[in-house]
């Protein structure tokens, strides 16, 4: 503490270097939930255009267990991102003041948090939910070109089957009707076993 005005300005810029990089882990875990939300759609004319027009069929059941695993994520990241904010905290305090806790270091690391988001963070979330908008547009019109065959030949067999069962079906169906037919004018003959 006895080169307090000598470091001054370099534990400024350290901790709010410490609050920048909260805000970097801070964006991390909010592109991760962004990616994880399905109504995130961002607006424009591009994205009207390459938006898919038809979604794929949301399901109750599957809505509420997508709920309940994401309420539980939401709950482990946060323990995760707060250990990793004072693990950051700590290992700034001791290599910058040689553990010495200052009130100052906190208020200078909440400062370079809130630079952080009013500036570059506003910047990377709108750029994420651009990039994971076109990232489900190009994975949807993947599996739409992969299944699109698919469910044209799935749709030309079921056709040629249909007519098969429905040509052989009727002559099978008639066969095994005389023959039971004849069993029973046979046992009908013998008293149906009596």
């Amino acid at each position: 503490m006895t080169d307090f005005f000598y470091d001054s300005w370099t534990m400024f810029l350290a901790f709010i270097l410490s609050g920048v990089l909260t805000g970097i882990i801070y964006d991390v875990f909010r592109i991760l939930r962004i990616a994880r939300t399905t109504n995130t759609v961002p607006e424009g004319k591009l994205f009207e255009k390459i938006k898919p027009k038809k979604p794929f069929p949301k399901k109750e059941k599957r809505r509420k267990l997508f709920k309940a695993a994401d309420k539980t994520l939401i709950f482990f990241e946060d323990i995760l991102f707060w250990l990793t904010v004072a693990v950051i905290q700590t290992v700034f305090i001791y290599y910058f003041n040689n553990g010495e806790v200052r009130l100052d270091f906190f208020f200078y690391s909440a400062l370079g948090f809130g630079a952080y988001m009013a500036s570059i963070g506003k910047f990377v979330v709108f750029s994420a939910k651009k990039i994971i908008f076109l990232c489900r547009c190009l994975i949807f019109y993947a599996l739409y070109i992969i299944m699109y065959p698919i469910r044209v030949l799935f749709t030309a067999l079921s056709k040629v089957l249909h007519r098969i069962l429905n040509k052989f079906g009727d002559k099978i169906v008639q066969r095994r009707s005389e023959k039971i037919k004849m069993k029973l004018l046979k046992d009908a003959e013998y008293g149906f076993g009596i």
